[in-house]
């Protein structure tokens, strides 16, 4: 017996095509939310900077506590200082969600142009396999970074909750069409028996 093998659940073992329904499931509610975010994509960017803020302020919390508890180990100052940071950033997002908004924007748009050159760079100098869709994403990460540095700072109230519906959608529909193609296998499989 092997004791490196992972442990599996009964309905790990479930054919893809026993699971067709789920996912049809899973699909169209993601696409479905993913829709709402979209047509509330002001409130969807305000909300996720609230988690966000949420988050660094729990991390800051526990990395404060965590310093205190090791006083005399030697990353002590970095944990401190980083449960300071965490926290006191948390915390303006959270008391300023629109600014949040905004900044993160920002920095998303820098992100973006950043690593569009970088990707463009890279793939002319190294010539590596498929560099030409490699050109293309960078190509495509400057215009977004351009279309969002047009518009900010109103961009800054939409662009992040459009992102994550547009991630909704898309996940939804690659879900519905598995669910199909999983159908699909079923009624196959169902022919030659």
């Amino acid at each position: 017996m092997n004791n490196h093998a992972p442990e599996h659940r009964a309905h790990d073992h479930l054919p893809i095509h026993d699971r067709w329904l789920g996912l049809l499931g899973l699909g169209i509610f993601l696409l479905i939310l993913g829709t709402i975010a979209l047509g509330l994509s002001v409130y969807t960017t305000l909300a996720s900077v609230l988690v966000l803020g949420g988050f660094l302020i729990a991390g800051g919390i526990l990395q404060l506590i965590h310093s205190f508890y090791g006083k005399t180990w030697r990353g002590f100052i970095i944990d401190f200082v980083l449960g300071i940071l965490n926290t006191v950033v948390g915390g303006l997002l959270v008391a300023r969600p629109a600014e949040g908004a905004l900044s993160l924007t920002l920095i998303l748009a820098m992100l973006f142009l950043i690593a569009g050159f970088f990707k463009i760079g890279i793939a002319i100098t190294r010539r590596m396999d498929h560099y030409g869709w490699v050109i293309l994403s960078g190509v495509i990460n400057i215009v977004l970074a351009l279309l969002i540095l047009a518009q900010w700072p109103n961009s800054g109230l939409w662009v992040i909750g459009a992102f994550i519906a547009i991630d909704l959608i898309f996940s939804g529909w690659s879900y519905i069409m598995l669910a199909l193609y999983a159908n699909r296998i079923k009624d196959g499989s169902k022919r030659h028996k």
